[in-house]
């Protein structure tokens, strides 16, 4: 091999590496980006979807007893706002195996029918809903995946007496706060040796004011047997409020990503102007002008640049579902989506600090010196 040929042979494997190192330093980038909008996309919509697609009642009166329902149906039908209100009982159980323990609420309306009026239950394959029946149990997503519990299968619940009762799954629903089991009066009167008794209504309104909530909830908490009131918007605002701490890392992860890619192509392009200098100006030797120059060699970090992003944005996929599983909770189910906002702004961000690296490095190619060219080569 001749002197020239070990030039061009180097000069390949430098073009090579340039090219390996640029899209792989943009592909992370890209992929870092996605993931921080992707998180915050999977769990910002958490409150609306469990307390008004899912739960779609505003407020649950708990009770000690029955001894106040009629003082408390009175109260409610006085109130113009309430549109119907739901009898159920609320019980606790709990589902375990050697490795894990959740704790479930296990929910049985006295109406299964009138009961759809302030619960949707959503099958998570088919997105039908689900109803209850007297064959089975429909269980929640989150402890299904937990404990691999499939359609058909059996399963035990340990009541709050420890005592264990087996139940057959009929139905698994979406639910993204806490674990639930649902269950019809007359499979709990039957399975779990227990008489049927209202501890919970669920009450279903228009659009009320704070100040008449408060109001209606002072009035009811004066009836006797009522234990407490919850009101949904208090609930949703805690839930917002807990996952709006995850909004700081998600704006830090984005902002460094960003960061990162500019750092990228500024060194890799300054780089490569290093070890083309020679060639640079040979081109304005030979009469190229600065425009000329600057696609020359500012199409090879756009060319790089748009095959990093779009293996960015196919890892960034990969990368979000392995942090989301990571940084979930056992009480609450992130529903693993990326909007297509977010594919777009993330492919836009690092493509504009691809523009800006290239507006800076004109201005260094403008002061390459021909006279470069008639160096010696090394």
């Amino acid at each position: 091999m001749n002197f020239s040929q070990k030039v061009t042979a180097r000069n390949i494997f430098r073009y090579k590496k340039r090219a390996i190192i640029t899209i792989i330093g943009i592909a992370g980038c890209t992929g870092l980006m996605l993931t921080g909008f992707g998180i915050r996309d999977s769990v910002q919509d958490i409150p609306n979807f469990q307390y008004k697609e899912i739960y779609q009642y505003d407020s649950a009166i708990s009770l000690l007893n029955t001894n106040g329902m009629k003082e408390i149906e009175e109260c409610l039908t006085k109130q113009q706002e309430i549109e119907s209100y739901q009898e159920v009982y609320v019980g606790t159980g709990r589902i375990a195996n050697e490795d894990r323990s959740y704790d479930v609420s296990i929910y049985v309306p006295n109406q299964i029918e009138e009961f759809y009026q302030v619960a949707k239950l959503i099958d998570v394959n088919t997105k039908e809903e689900l109803k209850i029946s007297d064959n089975g149990v429909i269980l929640t997503e989150k402890v299904a995946d937990a404990f691999g519990i499939k359609v058909g299968e059996e399963i035990t619940i340990t009541d709050a007496e420890e005592v264990k009762h087996v139940v057959k799954v009929e139905g698994i629903t979406k639910h993204y706060v806490g674990h639930c089991v649902y269950m019809s009066k007359n499979y709990y009167e039957t399975n779990l040796l227990s008489s049927y008794q209202t501890n919970m209504l669920l009450v279903k309104a228009k659009e009320m004011s704070e100040e008449t909530q408060n109001q209606l909830s002072e009035n009811l908490l004066q009836i006797e047997g009522v234990a407490s009131v919850l009101l949904m918007p208090n609930i949703m605002q805690s839930i917002s409020d807990m996952l709006s701490t995850m909004d700081y890392v998600v704006i830090v992860l984005i902002i460094t990503s960003a960061m990162l890619a500019f750092v990228v192509l500024y060194n890799l392009a300054n780089i490569n102007i290093g070890e083309r200098k020679r060639e640079i100006a040979t081109l304005k030797v030979l009469g190229f002008q600065d425009k000329e120059v600057d696609s020359y060699i500012n199409k090879e970090t756009i060319i790089f640049t748009l095959i990093g992003v779009i293996l960015g944005l196919v890892f960034g996929v990969f990368l979000t579902n392995i942090i989301i599983g990571t940084i979930e909770i056992d009480l609450l189910k992130f529903d693993i989506k990326i909007l297509p906002t977010s594919y777009l702004l993330s492919a836009m961000i690092t493509i504009g600090f691809s523009v800006i690296v290239n507006n800076i490095i004109h201005f260094v190619l403008k002061k390459i010196d021909m006279i470069e060219s008639l160096k010696s080569v090394e």
